[in-house]
């Protein structure tokens, strides 16, 4: 009789397990499939511990958090922007002028402002200056953007709102104009939610596109990237590199040569989760690592990486659950159990840690040809979940979308370890 029990009770479960995998329209519909996230190169010596980030300083700090990108243009001539949408120049330590301020509508599904009276918004995240002096920027609600320095105004080359190849880019992340006036530029997900945690645990959905400002047109040239984040155009023009957030990883895709229209990884099994990619004035690259993967922390995201299945039974089951979530808050609004069970299954309770790392800064220093050079790390905690390093005449420039600050470091502290 226990036996028969126990059999039904298993063949129920397998059921209910085949009905949500098979189940039509029930998000998330995209088709789920394995992919790999090299973990990180063993580091010796200084750089797998030091603190030669803590020797920074604070050269500027603002009224807002958000300062993802900025463009070094000298020691004391930094353009930069914020969560508020502003565009400023920083001249001087602690000195700053406006520049402009971004304004699109707050979302998608929100594609023209009609009236002041209207919700804006406005988030500049990876920037570049253009051939003529122009800024390019990737606002987060807008989507590619250049914004004229002396007066001020911008123009929407890009809009966000408008589908490419029948996808939205949900996060527009950095941008690198080419020699002929081209223009490639990163947008992070695609997933049909938009989510990030989605991003990281789920389908990669990123992509690298070109922009051509002739024939206004766009085209993908790598997609199911696994959130990808900074690029860089090297100064031939034989190939672009892109990082990978998800895969902690740099992916090089060919633009000249026998491999053009081919990709490869330029760098992998990195010590954490990359972002911008800029120019360390020595024929290399500095590239922050937002959080950090080591012994002691990594986000997880690999754990389930190689079962496409089991991570698409697990989306179903966390819509489910969120769907009964919101019914249930519907009727008991401000129930805190139900808002923190509601937040524990958005992320994915303890399958994903993202945005939960060590208070740490980490810079890796890539060589021309991908090899890891430098690691430099700050550890006392003031610095931390980097985004860009660029360097100026004799300092090395950080910023960190979660935070409002700019800090500066002298390039020599770096070169000493070399």
């Amino acid at each position: 009789m226990g036996v028969n029990i126990v059999l039904k009770f298993i063949a129920i479960i397998i059921a209910s397990v085949v009905l949500l995998l098979n189940f039509p329209g029930l998000p998330p519909t995209q088709e789920f499939t394995a992919f790999h996230v090299e973990p990180p190169k063993k580091l010796e010596g200084w750089m797998a511990s030091n603190s030669i980030l803590d020797q920074a300083e604070l050269y500027y700090e603002g009224p807002h958090v958000g300062i993802e990108s900025m463009v070094v243009l000298d020691d004391n001539n930094i353009i930069t922007g914020d969560l508020s949408g502003a565009l400023f120049r920083i001249i001087g330590k602690q000195k700053a002028v406006n520049i402009t301020h971004l304004e699109y509508p707050c979302s998608v599904e929100e594609p023209h402002v009609n009236s002041d009276h209207e919700r804006k918004c406005g988030w500049p995240l990876g920037m570049r200056l253009d051939n003529s002096g122009n800024l390019l920027t990737m606002d987060y609600f807008g989507g590619l953007t250049k914004v004229n320095l002396k007066t001020g105004k911008y123009e929407n080359l890009v809009p966000k709102h408008v589908p490419i190849e029948g996808k939205i880019g949900h996060v527009p992340e950095d941008v690198h104009m080419a020699k002929d006036g081209s223009i490639y530029f990163s947008d992070g997900n695609t997933n049909p939610s938009g989510d990030f945690n989605e991003e990281l645990i789920g389908q990669p959905s990123g992509r690298l596109l070109k922009y051509d400002p002739v024939k206004n047109s766009v085209e993908v040239l790598l997609d199911d990237l696994h959130f990808s984040n900074g690029i860089f155009l090297v100064d031939d023009e034989s190939f672009i590199l892109v990082s990978e957030y998800g895969r902690t990883g740099v992916r090089r895709y060919y633009l000249k040569g026998e491999k053009k229209g081919q990709s490869d990884y330029f760098v992998d099994g990195l010590p954490g989760y990359p972002d911008n990619i800029r120019s360390n004035g020595r024929d290399g690259f500095f590239m922050p690592l937002y959080e950090p993967w080591n012994e002691q922390f990594s986000m997880r995201n690999h754990v389930l990486s190689s079962y496409p299945l089991l991570r698409k039974l697990v989306f179903r089951i966390r819509f489910l659950l969120l769907t009964i979530l919101r019914q249930a808050l519907n009727l008991l609004p401000n129930n805190a159990y139900l808002i923190d069970l509601e937040s524990y299954i958005k992320g994915y309770g303890p399958l994903l840690k993202t945005l939960q790392g060590p208070k740490v800064a980490t810079v890796v220093e890539l060589s021309k040809s991908g090899d890891i050079i430098g690691v430099f790390y700050g550890i006392k905690g003031d610095i931390t979940e980097l985004s860009q390093f660029s360097v100026g005449k004799e300092y090395g420039y950080m910023v960190s979308p979660s935070n409002n600050k700019v800090w500066r470091i002298r390039l020599e502290e770096l070169k000493g370890q070399l």
